[in-house]
């Protein structure tokens, strides 16, 4: 059967080794399943493998150090091919903030630009929210907001839908999630 969902998943990971998934939520029924915990650490495994290899490509390519690029933020699409944990292929867009990754996985057909967008205005929101622009700094600090993280999540994208948003419906989903919050 194939998902119609447009959002299979979001996740927040680590992207140091051993990779750590600090957050986990599927929008499936597949997704939810006994083999979530195998398909949550594939998809944080493969975005640690992306993200290791972009430093080391950039750190060849401009003579510096992998320590200063890795902190430096990134973001990436990596395919997943329908296999044993995933009945189709999947898409997942992440992006980087000290050593977290935020991260999308899609359906193929899924809008690529509106979720790329709903990525940064989640972690935009999540700095205004503690009003620290540089949060999250490790992700140790995201181990105690884990239930201030899936109140967003689930202000700005309900029930894994991506919203067309302009800014004015944008901070109106952050203050009702702030309110939430407090």
């Amino acid at each position: 059967t194939q998902s119609t969902w447009g959002v299979y998943a979001f996740l927040v990971q680590s992207l140091d080794a051993p990779t750590t998934v600090l957050l986990c939520s599927f929008f499936t029924t597949e997704g939810n399943d006994k083999m979530k915990k195998q398909r949550h650490q594939f998809i944080a495994r493969r975005v640690r493998e992306e993200h290791n290899f972009r430093v080391r490509c950039c750190a060849n390519q401009e003579g510096g150090d992998e320590q200063g690029r890795a902190l430096t933020a990134e973001d990436g699409v990596v395919p997943i091919m329908a296999n044993e944990l995933f009945q189709t292929n999947k898409v997942v867009l992440w992006e980087q903030v000290a050593r977290v990754a935020f991260v999308l996985v899609l359906e193929p057909h899924e809008n690529r630009l509106l979720a790329a967008n709903f990525l940064s205005r989640f972690i935009s929101g999540l700095a205004d929210h503690y009003r620290n622009p540089m949060f999250p700094a490790s992700p140790k600090e995201l181990l105690s907001k884990s239930e201030d993280l899936l109140t967003m999540l689930h202000q700005m994208l309900p029930s894994g839908q991506l919203l067309f948003a302009n800014r004015a419906f944008v901070r109106h989903l952050r203050q009702t999630a702030s309110q939430n919050l407090r």
